[in-house]
């Protein structure tokens, strides 16, 4: 991915004439671009075979919004984000299609306010959670991330609410897989979190996920109190 990832930064670069700041910016946004669609992919080919994409999706894309403003805790390499994340959306999914039978529209409200309570309460505490090697140093920044965070997870409850207000339990699938999207979020922001983390990207390193199959590293994440 790296190759590619240079190949399109220096186009953009010469067809743009972009500083090396620029330059940086753009070959980052690559990079999280294609990571995230290797990573939908990769989900999708665990997922589909399973019958839960309808659960997973919307898992993926509520957890992958509130981590753009939030952080939290990764693997140390691409190919470990991938895996890790594939298996964790999956697994996730599998048990949400198993607890669908017993949700209703009271179990519905009660566990979406569980998980809006438990998220703010985590955001506030530990959001935004920087990488080491590059932290977010500016105090404005730092709010503002936080501010979003808590935004994103605002809206995703009012959406609920409304939804639950107007269409009873209809969506109940979109709500409950969204509203675990969240929670699993809000966790890699923990100590547990990335503890959890650690530990699966130390395992699939024990077993031999060789590291020339990596297209590019990233920084490993280590829990700081915000």
């Amino acid at each position: 991915m790296e190759t590619l990832v240079k190949s399109l930064t220096s186009i953009f670069t010469k067809q743009l004439s972009l500083d090396q700041d620029k330059e940086q910016i753009i070959a980052y946004s690559l990079r999280l671009v294609i990571s995230s669609i290797i990573g939908y992919l990769a989900i999708i080919l665990i997922a589909y075979p399973l019958n839960i994409l309808h659960i997973t999706i919307p898992m993926a894309i509520a957890h992958s919004v509130l981590r753009v403003c939030s952080g939290g805790a990764h693997a140390s390499t691409s190919t470990h984000c991938f895996i890790i994340g594939s298996l964790i959306f999956s697994a996730l999914g599998l048990i949400v299609k198993w607890l669908l039978p017993i949700y209703n529209f009271m179990y519905i409200s009660v566990s979406s306010a569980f998980i809006f309570i438990i998220a703010i309460l985590i955001i506030k505490k530990y959001a935004p959670a920087d990488v080491p090697d590059k932290p977010i140093k500016a105090k404005a920044q730092r709010e503002k991330l936080k501010k979003l965070s808590l935004w994103v997870v605002i809206i995703w409850y009012l959406v609920i609410k409304l939804s639950l207000l107007f269409t009873g339990d209809k969506y109940a699938t979109f709500i409950i897989a969204t509203g675990w999207g969240i929670l699993w979020q809000s966790f890699t922001l923990t100590k547990a979190g990335y503890k959890f983390t650690e530990f699966l990207d130390s395992l699939l390193f024990n077993i031999k996920i060789s590291r020339r199959y990596h297209s590019w590293r990233m920084p490993m994440l280590h829990w700081q109190q915000i």
